[in-house]
């Protein structure tokens, strides 16, 4: 699995830990495992992290059409693999771009839409 540190520069992810209380300590992330992208309003934002300690953690996070700094919310999952915490994703089609992106069927970042 190849770790990305572009989720350092991502917006979004700045934004929803900026603007929500989430128990995840930016200093203690190896890299980004894999993630998918939200929409304003709509679904949220998912990023699966490795952790220096060797655990994993998986960032949720969703705001609405105004953006992060009005109505957002966020949440964090730890466990042992990234595959059980995403597992628990309930939209799957981005449960299965994370797997795809885990298992190097897909770049990081990248999702598999269906027409």
């Amino acid at each position: 699995m190849k770790l990305s540190q572009n989720y350092l520069q991502d917006y979004d992810f700045k934004a929803c830990l900026d603007n929500n209380v989430v128990d995840l300590d930016v200093n203690k992330i190896k890299g980004c495992a894999a993630f998918v992208c939200g929409h304003n309003d709509e679904d949220a934002w998912i990023w699966v992290f490795k952790m220096k300690d060797g655990k994993y953690a998986m960032l949720t996070g969703s705001c609405d059409y105004t953006g992060w700094d009005c109505r957002s919310s966020s949440g964090v999952a730890y466990g042992n693999t990234a595959n059980a915490l995403v597992a628990a994703v309930a939209d799957s089609s981005k449960k299965q771009s994370l797997l795809d992106q885990l298992s190097g069927k897909l770049p990081w970042g990248m999702e598999e839409r269906k027409a």
